[in-house]
């Protein structure tokens, strides 16, 4: 499920939206990124105006089940976090039916980086008209922090706040911040750099 091919890209962006796609997209959190890159798969951007529009929006516009690799991982996310059920019931229950059935209740989505993304249904907002690039702010998240680990130098970011424990404790952007460092916790993790978007 994992080897998909690349993205074809049948438009030019001018060198101001080169480099702000460039800087956006490594600014961005590996669950947005990975949002993001099913987003490209579903619906391909048909200009650089729909793709930086989408990097703002691809929380509200896709949803995520994690980790769902495949319909089996799929059936035991939802018998832990959306059809709960007593685990004396979870040897009887044929998971892989149960995930191709949940996804058959959603909308289009696809499984891709050992997650099952699918869209919400909700149309992306105009953030970028065109003619308004030094204008855009990212505000969808309160703090943003840099962290790195021993297998992952370079780091990645985790956008906060994260939803899980408001969710029922459905993994969110610290659980695939972490799996994407190799970690299990941020105590192995080191804080590189912050960003706030709140008054002092």
């Amino acid at each position: 499920m994992e080897n998909l091919e690349p993205v074809k890209i049948g438009w030019k962006a001018s060198p101001q939206e080169d480099l702000f796609i460039e800087k956006r997209i490594a600014e961005m959190s590996p669950m947005e990124r990975l949002l993001l890159e099913a987003a490209m798969r579903m619906e391909p951007p048909a200009t650089a105006k729909e793709l930086i529009n989408i990097t703002y929006q691809v929380k509200t516009c896709y949803g995520m089940c994690y980790p769902a690799g495949n319909d089996y991982e799929l059936g035991e996310y939802v018998m832990q976090y959306v059809e709960t059920s007593k685990s004396c019931t979870h040897a009887f229950i044929d998971k892989e039916k149960l995930g191709h059935h949940h996804r058959s209740g959603l909308k289009p989505g696809l499984f891709i980086n050992g997650a099952y993304v699918f869209q919400t249904g909700l149309t992306p907002s105009i953030v970028y008209d065109g003619s308004n690039l030094s204008e855009i702010k990212d505000i969808n998240y309160s703090v943003k922090i840099k962290l790195s680990s021993e297998s992952n130098k370079d780091g990645v970011w985790l956008c906060l706040p994260d939803y899980s424990e408001v969710n029922g404790g459905k993994p969110d952007e610290l659980q695939v911040a972490l799996d994407k460092l190799g970690v299990t916790s941020l105590q192995n993790c080191r804080a590189i750099e912050a960003v706030c978007v709140l008054p002092n």
